[in-house]
């Protein structure tokens, strides 16, 4: 299929996990732009690795992003540690960090999200189940409510956090340079709202393609407001374009960024 002369994705995610976005892009004759829009700390103190180390000794045991296992595998050898467990991820990207770390009995949903990894077999008939999970700071908030309320005793170990990061001028420099089509790739509520807070006028947002990996993260880039910008005027209005990914892979994000920019 014919791809745009040139395009432009920006991407929120650390850079340490954006190579293979940026070779789907590159692939698809695009550029990646990185707006590297938040920092990764550990949370690793005795307290919270008690708490990982009692998540990992229940029966099912769940991992919310590729972050909560690289972390966990800095300090534990899951391999051992889930040997005969049930593991799920919440989608492909968690799915293969843990068969790279030697986890290779684990289960993804198709739907990479919280409401397709809430429907699971594994996840719906849980009263009294004991279940672990491994997550950050603030994340994946609907599913340790819902568990509990479906009768799962849950073991929760936040072993990161999410910190946001001033987006730096030559970063906006590139971005207002840009010629072309330029594409935000929305993989994460946290990451959009400090864009929102950053982007200067200069930068043209109102221009943007936004393609959203949920149909969360999707309602919430409809919905956005001069009040989130504080580098625009009071007054301005936004009409982004949206278009929703099948799921949050490489793969999917780029495809849906070139059905939109070919339409």
């Amino acid at each position: 299929m014919n791809s745009p002369a040139r395009w432009h994705l920006l991407s929120t995610r650390p850079l340490s996990l954006s190579a293979p976005l940026s070779n789907a892009v590159a692939q698809a004759g695009g550029q990646l732009m990185p707006l590297d829009a938040l920092d990764i700390e550990t949370r690793l103190g005795d307290d919270t690795l008690t708490r990982l180390l009692y998540a990992l000794r229940k029966p099912l045991v769940l991992f919310t992003s590729p972050t909560a296992v690289n972390v966990a595998a800095e300090v534990l050898d899951l391999a051992g540690a889930l040997n005969r467990k049930t593991v799920i991820a919440t989608g492909a990207g968690t799915q293969k960090t843990l068969v790279n770390r030697g986890v290779r009995q684990t289960r993804a949903p198709d739907r990479m999200d919280s409401e397709g990894l809430l429907a699971m077999p594994e996840l719906t008939e849980v009263d009294g189940q004991e279940i672990g999970l491994v997550t950050g700071v603030g994340g994946r908030g609907v599913l340790q409510p819902t568990l509990e309320a479906r009768g799962a005793v849950v073991t929760r170990a936040d072993i990161y956090a999410r910190v946001p990061r001033e987006i730096t001028a030559s970063e906006w420099r590139a971005v207002c340079a840009a010629v072309g089509p330029r594409v935000l790739a929305l993989t994460s509520a946290e990451a959009f709202e400090n864009v929102l807070r950053w982007v200067p006028q200069d930068a043209r947002f109102e221009d943007w393609l936004i393609v959203a990996a949920s149909e969360r993260l999707a309602k919430m880039a409809s919905n956005i407001e001069a009040s989130q910008l504080p580098r625009y005027p009071e007054t301005a209005a936004f009409s982004n374009r949206v278009v929703l990914a099948h799921s949050p892979m490489p793969e999917d994000l780029v495809a849906a960024a070139l059905t939109a920019l070919r339409a």
